[in-house]
């Protein structure tokens, strides 16, 4: 299969696990911010794949929305090399 996302105009681009799962409880991404002690822009880079979370705040988000690790970020999205992806970390903005 092709991957054929970046032909999709951005409203309809493929939501990611973790947000899915965000929406799905019905927290925004300030609510969940909150609950982490991190900032909202912290939440949307993850989201976005712009910034890769430290372990411990993995597991901070996995354990708020339900879920396990593995399951919010699915294989490769951990990966040091992940789009070049900044590290983020609790209680930093």
């Amino acid at each position: 299969m092709f991957d054929l996302e970046y032909l999709l105009p951005r409203p309809l681009r493929v939501l990611t696990v973790l947000q899915h799962r965000r929406m799905s409880r019905g927290l925004s991404q300030e609510d969940l911010a909150a609950e982490l002690g991190v900032s909202r822009q912290t939440i949307s880079s993850i989201e976005n794949r712009r910034t890769v979370p430290s372990v411990h705040l993995a597991l901070a988000i996995a354990i708020a929305l339900g879920g396990t690790v593995e399951e919010l970020f699915p294989a490769g999205e951990l990966s040091p090399s992940a789009a070049n992806a900044t590290r983020a970390r609790p209680g930093r903005t």
